[in-house]
Formats: C-alpha cells, sequence, structure tokens
C-alpha cells in the first residue's frame, strides 16, 4: 500500500482545490522584526472529492479500501494518508506546529521530503508522456537539488566574497571570481577539472534561464544552479565521475526543454492548450518554485467521510532584503537602505477561496496603504482592484 499512498499524495498535491474548501491566513507582525502566521485549511470528505471532483482518484481508493487493510479503515472511517499541508519558502522557521483533524502531526524529514518531490516531478512527466521515464541519477540529482539547503552555501559565499586578508578580498573583487567552483571542491574535498566544470555551467546555463522566466532569480536556489546541489549529490552517488555528472545534468536541461517546449507550443500554434500542455506548464512551474519553496508534508490518518481542518503555525523573521538583491545592482543595494521595505511569502490559489488577515498589535509599527504591493514570483505587480475613495470622510 505505500506506493498506493505515495499516488495519492500526488493525486492530491496536483489538485490542490479539489480537496481544500477553504484557506483562512492569519499573519501577525509582532514586533519590528519577527512575525507569527497561522494557516487554517479546510478540506471537504475525501469520499465525496472523489465521487464529485476528481474522478482519477476512484481507482486508487477503492484498491486502497479493497487492500488487506480495508476492514479496519471501513470500521475506524480513516484512511492512512501522506498528505501535503503548506508550502513554505526556504527560510529559518521557528516554534513550526502543524495538526490534522486535532492530532499533531509531523512532517517528513527533509531528505525524505526531497525523494518525495523528485518522485512528484515523474508524476508530472508522466502526466505530459506516459512512455517518458526519468533515469534513477537524474531522480537523486532532483532530490538533491529539492532538499539542498543553502545555509554553508551562504556563509561560503559571503566569506568567499569578503575575506579577512584584503588582498584576496582586492583580488577576487577584480576578477569577480565565481564561489561555485572553489564550493565545489571544498565540499567534495577534490578537485573539479577546468573542462568538466565549463561543461556543466553550459548545461546549467540553459537551466537557469529557463528558471528565471518564471520566478525571480536568486543565489540560494538549487534549482537555478544546481551546480551547489553538486556535493551533496556526489555524496548520494560517489561512483560518479564528473563526466557522469555532466550527462545528469545534461539530462535535466533536456527535460525541462523538452517540458518548455511542449508547453509553448499551444502559444506558437495559437490554440487553447491541451491537458498534456498544460501539465507540461506546472512541471516547468514546478521544478522553479522548489528551488524556493519546499512542501511540508505528514504521514498521518484523516477521516474519509467527513471534512477535517489542517492547521499550521510558524514564527518568521521578518526579510528588508529586495528579493532583487542577488543580481549585485549597486542601485536596488543602496535603495535598500534608504527605504528598507518588508516582505513576505503566502501562497494563493491552493484552495477554492484563499483569506488572508494582518494583524499588527505593536503600535509602533503600522501599514502603509500605499506602498503595499502584491507580486508574482517573478516579481511582477498583480493586478488590484481599483481604491475606493470615501466620499463622506
Amino acid at each position: 500500500m505505500p506506493d498506493l499512498i505515495e499516488e495519492l499524495a500526488f493525486l492530491m498535491l496536483s489538485h490542490l482545490p479539489a480537496w481544500r474548501e477553504r484557506s483562512v491566513e492569519q499573519i501577525e507582525l509582532t514586533d519590528a522584526l519577527w512575525s507569527a502566521r497561522e494557516r487554517v485549511i479546510e478540506t471537504k470528505a475525501l469520499d465525496q472529492v472523489v465521487e464529485q471532483e476528481a474522478p482519477g482518484w476512484q481507482p486508487a481508493l477503492r484498491e486502497a479500501i479493497g487492500a488487506p487493510a480495508g476492514e479496519q479503515i471501513a470500521r475506524s472511517g480513516t484512511f492512512p494518508l501522506l498528505i501535503p499541508l503548506v508550502s513554505l519558502p526556504k527560510d529559518p522557521i521557528f516554534d513550526f506546529r502543524m495538526s490534522v483533524d486535532g492530532n499533531q502531526v509531523f512532517r517528513i524529514t527533509r531528505d525524505d521530503n526531497g525523494d518525495l518531490q523528485a518522485r512528484y516531478m515523474t508524476y508530472l512527466v508522466r502526466k505530459v508522456d506516459p512512455a517518458r521515464m526519468l533515469d534513477d541519477k537524474l531522480i537523486a540529482l532532483l532530490s538533491c537539488v529539492f532538499s539542498f539547503y543553502s545555509g554553508t552555501w551562504e556563509s561560503f559565499r559571503t566569506l568567499y566574497r569578503r575575506p579577512n586578508h584584503p588582498v584576496r578580498f582586492a583580488t577576487n573583487l577584480l576578477r569577480r571570481a565565481d564561489p561555485v567552483h572553489p564550493y565545489i571542491e571544498a565540499r567534495r574535498g577534490n578537485e573539479v577539472d577546468g573542462d568538466d566544470y565549463e561543461d556543466w555551467e553550459r548545461a546549467v546555463g540553459a537551466v537557469s534561464r529557463l528558471v528565471r522566466n518564471h520566478c525571480l532569480g536568486t543565489y540560494r536556489s538549487a534549482t537555478e544552479n544546481p551546480l551547489i546541489a553538486i556535493p551533496k549529490f556526489h555524496r548520494r552517488a560517489p561512483a560518479l565521475n564528473d563526466q557522469d555528472i555532466t550527462g545528469v545534468l545534461n539530462d535535466l536541461k533536456d527535460l525541462l526543454r523538452w517540458a518548455q517546449g511542449v508547453a509553448d507550443r499551444p502559444r506558437r500554434e495559437n490554440r487553447p492548450a491541451r491537458e498534456h500542455e498544460k501539465a507540461a506548464g506546472e512541471l516547468i512551474l514546478t521544478y522553479a518554485t522548489y528551488g524556493r519553496r519546499w512542501e511540508a508534508m505528514a504521514k498521518c490518518y484523516v477521516p474519509l467521510h467527513r471534512p477535517f481542518k489542517i492547521i499550521v503555525y510558524e514564527r518568521r523573521l521578518i526579510r528588508f532584503d529586495s528579493p532583487k538583491s542577488s543580481r549585485n545592482n549597486p542601485f536596488v543595494w543602496l535603495w535598500e537602505q534608504l527605504f528598507p521595505r518588508a516582505h513576505y511569502n503566502v501562497s494563493f490559489g491552493d484552495a477554492k477561496s484563499n483569506h488572508l488577515h494582518v494583524r499588527v498589535p505593536d503600535q509602533h509599527v503600522q501599514l502603509v496603504a500605499r506602498s503595499c504591493q502584491t507580486r508574482k514570483d517573478t516579481w511582477q505587480k498583480l493586478p488590484t482592484p481599483p481604491r475606493i475613495r470615501d466620499e463622506a470622510g
């Protein structure tokens, strides 16, 4: 039954509004630097979803009910499930708590989460072309990319660009030295041949361009620059040499180019998109955003015949650095110093209705209406309704 549970998890992840009735998110700016967030997701009864909105779930659910554990499931009215709870940015999170149907649950480990997200990519590939299969080495690379934690990379990059020795600092500044190559060598413990590294850069350059078409670039994202996940990939597959890694990176490049070509076909031919072409667009967007976010998943029992609630609570630092800082633009840096602006990541479109409340209990902190903006992952402004003026006031 584990494979079946995973397949159901992928179906739920791919059709979030089908089973999520309502999402209410409350953000409390507790002070100038910290925020507390509580998100309540109200679901439908899963059997109702199967009957009305997701007929593709019926064979899998029937197979589960008919499995050896089916009698126990029928008696208890609950179903063992690997459930997607919430999408979170890859930022430090504190006091993280989750509950499903009133019971506390725990997310799976980061590495298991990466494995699951990699297999979810194979699920999306099958939606585009059932005959296309992903190589095991490519799935392993995707897992390392999705589970990559940027803390060590950020520390190395900062020390490399601003070393304590003034001569090294001046040399790196004048050469605009790339810290990725020495980072890989330092973390792997051996040297990377210059020709092999150039081959890696060529493959990754095409991947980076595709990702930046769908979300704002950042040096922290391993989906935009898979090279920063190479040390972890090397530890996972130590038998692979540098030429093998070149082949895997080229496989990743070819996969994304193929999916982008399928997704762009309706626009080129000026016609509505077919289902497999929509799935190709979903594949590209999912890969791009997994560099900035991760899916919190938990194994738990959920009721089959009635709705239930998912509640997620966390505390998070408020970020004041612009998401465009990674472009090394001195004007952006200067603007940040003079006019710092807080930004906060929220999820929309993952339920039938989404509601957001922002509360500011600290009297020394206030929201300025004219300065509040909503932006997409590409940092483009989202359309907002026209401002209504109060003529009576």
